[in-house]
Protein backbone atom coordinates (compact mmCIF):
# COMPACT_ATOMS: atom_id res chain seq x y z
CA UNK A 1 0.00 0.00 0.00
CA UNK A 2 1.40 3.67 -0.92
CA UNK A 3 1.31 5.87 1.26
CA UNK A 4 1.92 9.54 0.62
CA UNK A 5 4.49 11.72 2.70
CA UNK A 6 1.43 13.93 3.94
CA UNK A 7 0.09 10.83 5.26
CA UNK A 8 3.29 9.81 6.88
CA UNK A 9 4.21 12.61 8.82
CA UNK A 10 0.52 13.09 9.75
CA UNK A 11 0.89 9.44 11.05
CA UNK A 12 4.68 9.88 12.93
CA UNK A 13 2.95 13.03 14.00
CA UNK A 14 0.14 11.30 15.77
CA UNK A 15 2.41 8.36 17.05
CA UNK A 16 4.66 11.33 18.87
CA UNK A 17 1.48 12.73 20.05
CA UNK A 18 0.23 9.67 21.57
CA UNK A 19 3.51 8.62 23.16
CA UNK A 20 3.44 11.89 24.65
CA UNK A 21 -0.38 12.11 26.17
CA UNK A 22 -1.06 8.64 27.12
CA UNK A 23 2.62 9.41 29.76
CA UNK A 24 0.79 12.42 30.59
CA UNK A 25 -2.37 11.39 31.04
CA UNK A 26 -1.51 8.34 32.93
CA UNK A 27 0.70 10.32 35.56
CA UNK A 28 -1.65 13.05 35.99
CA UNK A 29 -4.11 10.36 36.75
CA UNK A 30 -2.18 8.81 39.16
CA UNK A 31 -0.95 12.19 40.51
CA UNK A 32 -4.16 13.42 41.06
CA UNK A 33 -5.72 10.27 42.76
CA UNK A 34 -2.43 10.26 44.87
CA UNK A 35 -3.14 14.18 46.04
CA UNK A 36 -6.32 13.98 46.50
CA UNK A 37 -6.27 10.84 48.96
CA UNK A 38 -3.33 12.12 50.92
CA UNK A 39 -5.02 15.44 51.52
CA UNK A 40 -8.25 13.48 52.71
CA UNK A 41 -5.94 10.93 55.22
CA UNK A 42 -4.16 14.51 56.31
CA UNK A 43 -8.02 16.18 56.99
CA UNK A 44 -9.27 13.38 59.12
CA UNK A 45 -5.93 12.83 60.79
CA UNK A 46 -5.99 16.41 61.66
CA UNK A 47 -9.09 15.75 62.90
CA UNK A 48 -8.19 12.78 65.25
CA UNK A 49 -5.03 14.30 66.60
CA UNK A 50 -7.19 17.32 67.98
CA UNK A 51 -9.89 15.02 69.47
CA UNK A 52 -7.28 12.71 70.99
CA UNK A 53 -4.91 16.54 71.98
CA UNK A 54 -8.40 17.51 73.30
CA UNK A 55 -9.57 14.73 75.34
CA UNK A 56 -5.78 13.96 77.08
CA UNK A 57 -5.68 17.93 77.79
CA UNK A 58 -9.27 17.50 79.66
CA UNK A 59 -8.74 14.49 81.07
CA UNK A 60 -5.07 14.61 82.25
CA UNK A 61 -4.13 11.03 81.26
CA UNK A 62 -5.60 8.36 78.53
CA UNK A 63 -7.83 6.65 81.14
CA UNK A 64 -11.71 5.91 79.85
CA UNK A 65 -10.46 6.79 76.50
CA UNK A 66 -11.98 3.78 74.96
CA UNK A 67 -15.12 3.73 76.80
CA UNK A 68 -15.47 7.38 75.65
CA UNK A 69 -15.11 6.77 72.00
CA UNK A 70 -16.09 3.45 71.74
CA UNK A 71 -19.34 4.25 69.98
CA UNK A 72 -16.88 5.83 67.45
CA UNK A 73 -14.16 3.51 67.26
CA UNK A 74 -15.35 -0.39 68.34
CA UNK A 75 -16.64 -1.50 65.03
CA UNK A 76 -14.28 0.41 63.45
CA UNK A 77 -13.96 3.80 61.20
CA UNK A 78 -16.73 4.71 59.20
CA UNK A 79 -16.50 3.05 55.54
CA UNK A 80 -14.01 4.44 53.37
CA UNK A 81 -11.84 5.88 55.63
CA UNK A 82 -8.30 5.40 57.49
CA UNK A 83 -8.48 3.61 60.96
CA UNK A 84 -6.21 5.65 63.55
CA UNK A 85 -5.29 4.57 66.70
CA UNK A 86 -2.97 5.49 69.71
CA UNK A 87 -0.42 4.30 71.65
CA UNK A 88 0.47 5.76 74.86
CA UNK A 89 3.94 6.25 76.50
CA UNK A 90 4.67 2.82 77.24
CA UNK A 91 3.88 1.69 73.26
CA UNK A 92 0.50 -0.31 74.52
CA UNK A 93 -2.15 0.01 72.11
CA UNK A 94 -5.22 2.00 73.38
CA UNK A 95 -7.76 2.09 70.70
CA UNK A 96 -8.55 -1.06 68.24
CA UNK A 97 -6.44 -1.64 65.39
CA UNK A 98 -6.58 -3.98 62.48
CA UNK A 99 -5.77 -7.59 64.33
CA UNK A 100 -3.99 -5.59 67.01
CA UNK A 101 -5.85 -5.77 70.54
CA UNK A 102 -6.57 -3.08 72.56
CA UNK A 103 -3.95 -3.59 75.93
CA UNK A 104 -0.89 -4.97 74.22
CA UNK A 105 2.00 -3.43 72.75
CA UNK A 106 2.66 -3.25 68.94
CA UNK A 107 4.66 -5.45 67.45
CA UNK A 108 7.78 -2.96 66.54
CA UNK A 109 7.73 -4.76 62.78
CA UNK A 110 3.85 -3.61 62.05
CA UNK A 111 3.93 -2.30 58.84
CA UNK A 112 1.33 0.76 60.39
CA UNK A 113 3.32 4.33 60.09
CA UNK A 114 3.36 6.08 63.46
CA UNK A 115 3.51 10.06 64.33
CA UNK A 116 4.08 11.32 67.92
CA UNK A 117 1.28 13.04 69.51
CA UNK A 118 2.86 16.33 71.50
CA UNK A 119 1.12 18.27 73.98
CA UNK A 120 3.23 21.33 75.62
CA UNK A 121 5.93 20.13 74.12
CA UNK A 122 5.84 16.95 75.36
CA UNK A 123 5.52 13.40 73.97
CA UNK A 124 1.94 11.93 75.33
CA UNK A 125 1.68 9.07 73.02
CA UNK A 126 1.71 8.16 69.01
CA UNK A 127 -0.96 8.29 66.31
CA UNK A 128 -1.14 5.28 64.20
CA UNK A 129 -2.88 5.04 61.06
CA UNK A 130 -3.87 1.40 58.98
CA UNK A 131 -3.98 2.89 55.59
CA UNK A 132 -5.30 -0.37 54.12
CA UNK A 133 -8.65 0.42 55.02
CA UNK A 134 -8.59 3.60 53.19
CA UNK A 135 -10.90 4.58 50.68
CA UNK A 136 -12.41 7.79 50.00
CA UNK A 137 -15.94 8.52 50.25
CA UNK A 138 -18.93 9.06 47.45
CA UNK A 139 -18.28 12.74 47.31
CA UNK A 140 -14.89 13.10 47.46
CA UNK A 141 -14.53 10.08 44.76
CA UNK A 142 -16.74 12.15 42.65
CA UNK A 143 -14.44 15.35 42.98
CA UNK A 144 -11.83 13.08 41.98
CA UNK A 145 -13.65 11.61 39.01
CA UNK A 146 -14.76 15.21 37.95
CA UNK A 147 -10.78 16.16 37.84
CA UNK A 148 -9.94 13.46 35.87
CA UNK A 149 -12.42 13.97 33.82
CA UNK A 150 -11.38 17.45 33.42
CA UNK A 151 -7.88 16.62 32.49
CA UNK A 152 -8.62 14.24 30.56
CA UNK A 153 -10.93 16.59 28.46
CA UNK A 154 -8.31 19.21 28.16
CA UNK A 155 -6.05 16.75 26.59
CA UNK A 156 -8.38 15.98 24.01
CA UNK A 157 -8.95 19.34 23.22
CA UNK A 158 -5.06 19.97 23.11
CA UNK A 159 -4.94 16.84 20.99
CA UNK A 160 -7.97 18.04 18.62
CA UNK A 161 -6.08 21.82 18.38
CA UNK A 162 -2.60 19.80 17.55
CA UNK A 163 -4.09 17.64 14.72
CA UNK A 164 -5.04 20.45 12.37
CA UNK A 165 -2.07 22.38 13.33
CA UNK A 166 -0.51 19.59 12.35
CA UNK A 167 -2.00 19.15 9.17
CA UNK A 168 -1.18 22.92 8.39
CA UNK A 169 2.49 22.29 9.06
CA UNK A 170 2.96 19.71 7.00
CA UNK A 171 1.53 21.13 4.00
CA UNK A 172 3.77 23.95 4.41
CA UNK A 173 6.99 21.62 4.74
CA UNK A 174 5.51 19.52 2.09
CA UNK A 175 4.66 22.47 -0.22
CA UNK A 176 8.34 22.94 -1.52
CA UNK A 177 8.99 19.69 -2.36
CA UNK A 178 6.02 19.31 -4.04
CA UNK A 179 6.86 22.30 -6.06
CA UNK A 180 9.81 20.64 -6.73
CA UNK A 181 8.48 17.64 -8.31
CA UNK A 182 6.73 19.64 -10.27
CA UNK A 183 9.62 21.16 -11.68
CA UNK A 184 11.58 17.96 -12.18
CA UNK A 185 8.78 16.49 -13.74
CA UNK A 186 8.33 19.97 -16.36
CA UNK A 187 12.60 19.40 -16.44
CA UNK A 188 12.38 15.23 -17.99
CA UNK A 189 9.65 16.72 -20.30
CA UNK A 190 12.07 18.69 -21.93
CA UNK A 191 11.11 22.00 -20.59
CA UNK A 192 14.48 22.71 -18.85
CA UNK A 193 14.15 26.57 -17.74
CA UNK A 194 12.47 25.93 -14.45
CA UNK A 195 12.40 27.99 -10.74
CA UNK A 196 11.28 27.05 -7.82
CA UNK A 197 10.04 29.83 -5.40
CA UNK A 198 12.19 30.14 -2.39
CA UNK A 199 10.10 31.09 0.91
CA UNK A 200 12.06 28.89 3.70
CA UNK A 201 15.75 30.17 4.65
CA UNK A 202 16.32 26.35 5.60
CA UNK A 203 17.05 23.35 4.12
CA UNK A 204 14.40 23.07 2.06
CA UNK A 205 15.19 26.44 0.81
CA UNK A 206 18.31 25.86 0.25
CA UNK A 207 17.66 22.55 -1.76
CA UNK A 208 15.27 24.94 -3.87
CA UNK A 209 18.35 27.35 -4.39
CA UNK A 210 20.31 24.37 -5.45
CA UNK A 211 17.68 23.05 -7.81
CA UNK A 212 16.99 26.36 -9.77
CA UNK A 213 21.17 26.84 -10.13
CA UNK A 214 20.93 23.36 -11.40
CA UNK A 215 18.25 24.08 -13.72
CA UNK A 216 20.00 27.75 -14.83
CA UNK A 217 23.12 25.38 -15.74
CA UNK A 218 21.23 22.27 -17.46
CA UNK A 219 19.52 25.42 -19.73
CA UNK A 220 22.67 26.78 -20.43
CA UNK A 221 24.48 23.63 -20.81
CA UNK A 222 22.02 22.66 -23.69
CA UNK A 223 22.40 25.40 -25.13
CA UNK A 224 25.99 25.33 -25.59
CA UNK A 225 25.15 21.80 -26.62
CA UNK A 226 23.38 22.53 -29.29
CA UNK A 227 24.98 25.74 -30.23
CA UNK A 228 28.06 23.62 -30.12
CA UNK A 229 26.58 20.87 -32.42
CA UNK A 230 25.53 23.88 -34.75
CA UNK A 231 29.35 25.39 -34.95
CA UNK A 232 30.56 22.34 -35.40
CA UNK A 233 28.15 21.31 -38.58
CA UNK A 234 29.32 25.00 -39.62
CA UNK A 235 33.32 24.51 -39.16
CA UNK A 236 33.19 20.99 -41.29
CA UNK A 237 30.62 22.72 -43.96
CA UNK A 238 32.93 25.42 -45.26
CA UNK A 239 35.90 22.76 -45.88
CA UNK A 240 33.99 19.98 -46.88
CA UNK A 241 32.18 22.57 -49.48
CA UNK A 242 35.30 23.34 -50.88
CA UNK A 243 36.83 20.17 -50.87
CA UNK A 244 33.94 18.89 -52.88
CA UNK A 245 33.60 21.90 -55.17
CA UNK A 246 37.49 21.69 -56.19
CA UNK A 247 37.29 17.08 -56.16
CA UNK A 248 33.97 17.52 -58.13
CA UNK A 249 35.77 19.88 -60.55
CA UNK A 250 38.79 17.87 -60.97
CA UNK A 251 36.95 14.34 -61.44
CA UNK A 252 35.13 16.27 -64.17
CA UNK A 253 37.96 17.94 -65.90
CA UNK A 254 36.68 21.37 -65.51
CA UNK A 255 40.00 22.03 -63.41
CA UNK A 256 43.12 20.84 -63.42
CA UNK A 257 44.92 19.21 -60.28
CA UNK A 258 47.68 21.47 -60.39
CA UNK A 259 50.11 21.79 -57.31
CA UNK A 260 48.47 25.18 -55.93
CA UNK A 261 44.88 23.39 -56.42
CA UNK A 262 46.40 19.95 -54.32
CA UNK A 263 47.78 22.10 -51.89
CA UNK A 264 44.74 23.85 -51.12
CA UNK A 265 42.86 20.81 -50.70
CA UNK A 266 45.74 19.64 -48.33
CA UNK A 267 45.34 22.83 -46.08
CA UNK A 268 41.64 22.19 -46.30
CA UNK A 269 42.24 18.44 -45.05
CA UNK A 270 44.45 19.57 -42.22
CA UNK A 271 42.00 21.95 -40.98
CA UNK A 272 39.88 19.45 -40.45
CA UNK A 273 42.12 17.27 -38.75
CA UNK A 274 42.66 20.22 -36.51
CA UNK A 275 39.26 20.33 -35.63
CA UNK A 276 38.84 16.37 -35.13
CA UNK A 277 42.12 16.64 -32.98
CA UNK A 278 40.55 19.63 -31.04
CA UNK A 279 36.90 18.17 -30.45
CA UNK A 280 38.61 14.29 -29.39
CA UNK A 281 41.15 16.85 -26.73
CA UNK A 282 37.68 18.33 -25.34
CA UNK A 283 35.46 14.90 -25.29
CA UNK A 284 38.53 13.75 -23.26
CA UNK A 285 38.74 16.54 -20.80
CA UNK A 286 35.27 16.47 -19.87
CA UNK A 287 35.12 13.11 -19.49
CA UNK A 288 38.35 13.19 -17.21
CA UNK A 289 39.96 10.93 -19.35
CA UNK A 290 42.63 13.80 -20.37
CA UNK A 291 46.16 12.39 -20.52
CA UNK A 292 48.93 13.84 -18.59
CA UNK A 293 52.40 12.39 -18.35
CA UNK A 294 53.90 14.61 -15.39
CA UNK A 295 57.19 15.90 -14.98
CA UNK A 296 59.18 18.23 -12.50
CA UNK A 297 60.13 21.20 -15.14
CA UNK A 298 61.40 25.21 -14.48
CA UNK A 299 59.01 28.02 -15.63
CA UNK A 300 62.35 29.22 -17.14
CA UNK A 301 62.87 26.54 -19.20
CA UNK A 302 59.30 25.82 -20.16
CA UNK A 303 59.06 29.96 -21.39
CA UNK A 304 62.05 29.71 -23.08
CA UNK A 305 60.66 26.32 -25.43
CA UNK A 306 57.46 28.39 -26.27
CA UNK A 307 59.01 31.78 -27.20
CA UNK A 308 61.40 29.92 -29.28
CA UNK A 309 59.08 27.85 -31.38
CA UNK A 310 57.30 31.01 -31.75
CA UNK A 311 60.16 33.86 -31.97
CA UNK A 312 60.04 33.64 -36.53
CA UNK A 313 56.66 34.16 -36.72
CA UNK A 314 57.10 37.38 -34.38
CA UNK A 315 59.82 38.74 -35.87
CA UNK A 316 58.24 38.03 -39.64
CA UNK A 317 55.30 40.51 -37.89
CA UNK A 318 57.70 42.94 -36.47
CA UNK A 319 56.19 42.00 -32.76
CA UNK A 320 58.79 41.58 -29.66
CA UNK A 321 58.66 38.85 -27.67
CA UNK A 322 60.10 39.64 -24.71
CA UNK A 323 60.52 36.65 -21.41
CA UNK A 324 60.73 38.51 -17.93
CA UNK A 325 61.33 34.85 -15.53
CA UNK A 326 63.14 35.97 -12.26
CA UNK A 327 65.52 33.50 -10.79
CA UNK A 328 65.44 30.16 -8.36
CA UNK A 329 61.30 29.99 -9.19
CA UNK A 330 60.06 26.39 -7.76
CA UNK A 331 59.71 23.64 -10.30
CA UNK A 332 56.25 23.09 -11.98
CA UNK A 333 54.92 19.55 -12.00
CA UNK A 334 53.42 19.32 -15.25
CA UNK A 335 52.62 17.95 -18.60
CA UNK A 336 55.22 19.85 -20.69
CA UNK A 337 53.84 19.21 -24.16
CA UNK A 338 50.11 20.04 -22.65
CA UNK A 339 51.29 23.38 -20.98
CA UNK A 340 53.13 24.62 -24.24
CA UNK A 341 50.14 23.66 -26.30
CA UNK A 342 48.43 25.96 -23.77
CA UNK A 343 50.87 28.58 -24.00
CA UNK A 344 50.90 28.52 -27.46
CA UNK A 345 47.44 28.75 -28.06
CA UNK A 346 47.72 32.35 -26.00
CA UNK A 347 50.83 33.39 -28.02
CA UNK A 348 49.06 32.56 -31.33
CA UNK A 349 45.69 34.79 -30.54
CA UNK A 350 48.30 37.08 -29.33
CA UNK A 351 50.34 37.40 -32.38
CA UNK A 352 47.15 37.54 -34.37
CA UNK A 353 45.66 40.18 -32.70
CA UNK A 354 48.59 42.27 -32.29
CA UNK A 355 49.83 44.80 -34.85
CA UNK A 356 53.34 45.39 -35.87
CA UNK A 357 55.25 46.99 -33.45
CA UNK A 358 53.38 45.71 -30.56
CA UNK A 359 54.81 43.29 -27.79
CA UNK A 360 53.90 40.35 -26.32
CA UNK A 361 55.36 40.00 -22.60
CA UNK A 362 56.01 36.46 -21.05
CA UNK A 363 56.37 36.57 -17.39
CA UNK A 364 56.65 33.87 -14.45
CA UNK A 365 56.28 35.00 -10.88
CA UNK A 366 55.91 32.23 -7.41
CA UNK A 367 53.92 33.02 -4.23
CA UNK A 368 54.03 30.34 -0.93
CA UNK A 369 51.40 28.49 -2.69
CA UNK A 370 50.74 28.92 -6.62
CA UNK A 371 53.13 29.84 -9.36
CA UNK A 372 51.43 32.11 -12.08
CA UNK A 373 52.66 32.22 -16.22
CA UNK A 374 51.69 35.61 -17.66
CA UNK A 375 51.18 36.16 -21.26
CA UNK A 376 50.59 39.90 -22.28
CA UNK A 377 50.13 41.73 -24.93
CA UNK A 378 49.67 45.17 -26.57
CA UNK A 379 46.98 44.26 -29.25
CA UNK A 380 43.07 45.33 -30.04
CA UNK A 381 42.06 43.90 -26.58
CA UNK A 382 38.88 41.75 -25.57
CA UNK A 383 35.82 43.74 -24.96
CA UNK A 384 34.25 43.64 -21.65
CA UNK A 385 31.03 41.84 -23.02
CA UNK A 386 33.22 39.02 -24.26
CA UNK A 387 35.28 38.38 -21.32
CA UNK A 388 32.82 36.37 -19.71
CA UNK A 389 32.23 33.75 -22.70
CA UNK A 390 35.70 33.92 -24.07
CA UNK A 391 36.59 30.72 -22.88
CA UNK A 392 33.16 29.03 -24.27
CA UNK A 393 33.65 26.48 -27.28
CA UNK A 394 33.77 28.11 -30.84
CA UNK A 395 32.81 32.20 -29.45
CA UNK A 396 34.76 34.43 -31.32
CA UNK A 397 35.03 38.26 -29.73
CA UNK A 398 36.13 39.54 -33.65
CA UNK A 399 33.41 37.72 -36.03
CA UNK A 400 34.88 38.69 -39.27
CA UNK A 401 37.91 36.94 -38.48
CA UNK A 402 36.49 32.89 -37.93
CA UNK A 403 38.20 31.61 -40.28
CA UNK A 404 41.64 33.51 -40.07
CA UNK A 405 44.35 31.00 -40.29
CA UNK A 406 42.49 28.08 -39.98
CA UNK A 407 41.47 28.39 -36.10
CA UNK A 408 38.94 26.43 -34.76
CA UNK A 409 38.02 28.45 -32.16
CA UNK A 410 38.43 25.52 -29.48
CA UNK A 411 41.82 26.49 -28.77
CA UNK A 412 40.99 28.73 -25.36
CA UNK A 413 38.61 26.04 -24.33
CA UNK A 414 40.87 23.52 -24.45
CA UNK A 415 43.34 25.86 -22.74
CA UNK A 416 41.43 25.84 -19.69
CA UNK A 417 40.21 22.14 -19.47
CA UNK A 418 44.04 21.46 -19.86
CA UNK A 419 44.72 23.62 -17.05
CA UNK A 420 42.50 22.79 -14.70
CA UNK A 421 43.09 19.40 -15.55
CA UNK A 422 46.73 20.10 -14.02
CA UNK A 423 44.55 21.66 -10.93
CA UNK A 424 45.11 25.41 -12.00
CA UNK A 425 43.12 28.40 -13.04
CA UNK A 426 43.36 30.25 -16.43
CA UNK A 427 42.33 33.81 -15.90
CA UNK A 428 41.87 36.89 -18.82
CA UNK A 429 42.13 40.39 -18.18
CA UNK A 430 41.71 42.99 -21.00
CA UNK A 431 40.49 46.64 -21.86
CA UNK A 432 39.47 47.22 -25.58
CA UNK A 433 42.43 48.81 -27.23
CA UNK A 434 44.61 48.04 -24.36
CA UNK A 435 46.13 44.17 -24.94
CA UNK A 436 44.70 41.53 -22.81
CA UNK A 437 46.68 40.00 -20.05
CA UNK A 438 46.23 35.68 -19.84
CA UNK A 439 46.91 34.38 -16.18
CA UNK A 440 47.71 30.63 -15.45
CA UNK A 441 47.88 29.73 -12.09
CA UNK A 442 49.03 26.66 -10.91
CA UNK A 443 49.48 24.73 -7.77
CA UNK A 444 53.38 24.61 -6.47
CA UNK A 445 54.50 21.19 -6.86
CA UNK A 446 54.40 18.87 -3.36
CA UNK A 447 58.52 17.70 -2.97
Amino acid sequence: MRISLLGKLLLAFLCLLLTIALPVAFFNWRASTREVRRFVSEQEKSQFVKQMTDYYQAHGSWVGLQETLENRFLNGPPEGRPAFSLLDNQGILLLPLGPHRVGRPLPSDAPEPRAPLILDNRVIGEVVTDERTFALSRPEQALLDRINRNLLMALMGACLLAIPLAILFARMLLRPIQQLTLASKAIAQGNLEQQVKVNTNDELGDLALAFNQMSQDLARSTYLRRQMTADIAHELRNPLTVLAGYIESIRDNVLQPTPARLNLIYREIEHLQHLVEDLRTLSKADAGELGLTQQLISPARLLERVVARYQHQADQQQIDINLSVPAALPLLLLDEERMIQVLGNLISNALRYTPAGGQIRLAASATAHATQLVVQDTGAGIASADLPHIFERFYRADRARQNEDGASGLGLAIAKSIVEAHGGVLNVESTLGQGAIFTICLPQAKM
